[in-house]
């Protein structure tokens, strides 16, 4: 007889697709066939405890039948988180694959703005840094350029800022640093006095 975990393992498995009702009765009929063949016909004359013996192995019988089905259910359970599994892990991999892809893409959009004459590109171009997850040395590098190079103030400033987020480097640290000599303007020197206050640098 099956306890209430095989029944609704066996419910869950049916309401899911997993296991159809045909496959079910397939299995139930098959197992009926098997403890039917065990009752063999026996003459009236032979002691009763031979027909407990036949009842005992009947019971038995059926126990293991029902153990056997649950564990095939769990093993296709097993299958199935493991299928699930390996999915969203090639999933989740391929999303890198294109999160990199698109950072790599920025990269080369602000490059090529940084170079722009227009001011407002040129902001632009500090601003897709900040949609960055991660910034390479070259980026790094190229705004630390503009802070010490580019003929606008609020670029400079600007620049200062998206560095903010990334002060844990070295390079980015050293170079904020470095670029006080470098500037002339009171509000790029209390921009980058703040920064360096930020990442904890003074």
């Amino acid at each position: 007889m099956s306890t209430k975990e095989d029944d609704s393992i066996l419910e869950e498995l049916i309401a899911s697709g997993r296991l159809s009702i045909e496959d079910f009765d397939e299995i139930n009929s098959l197992s009926t066939n098997l403890l039917d063949k065990m009752i063999v016909d026996t003459p009236q004359s032979m002691d009763k405890r031979f027909y407990d013996f036949l009842a005992l192995q009947n019971k038995k019988s059926k126990s293991i039948t029902w153990k056997s089905f649950s564990f095939a259910a769990s093993v296709i359970l097993l299958l199935g988180f493991f299928g699930g599994y390996m999915f969203n892990k090639h999933k989740n991999s391929d999303q890198s694959d294109l999160t990199f892809e698109l950072n790599k893409l920025k990269e080369e959009v602000v490059i090529s703005k940084l170079d722009n004459q227009s001011t407002s590109a040129r902001l632009q171009a500090v601003g897709l840094t900040q949609e960055m997850s991660e910034v390479s040395i070259k980026i790094t590098n190229a705004l630390l350029f503009t802070i010490n190079n580019d003929p606008s103030d609020n670029v400079r400033i600007a620049s200062i800022e998206a560095l903010i987020p990334f002060g844990k480097l070295e390079e980015v640290r050293s170079g904020l640093i470095n670029a006080i000599p470098q500037q002339k303007s009171p509000l790029v020197l209390i921009s980058l006095a703040e920064a360096l206050q930020k990442i904890g640098a003074v």
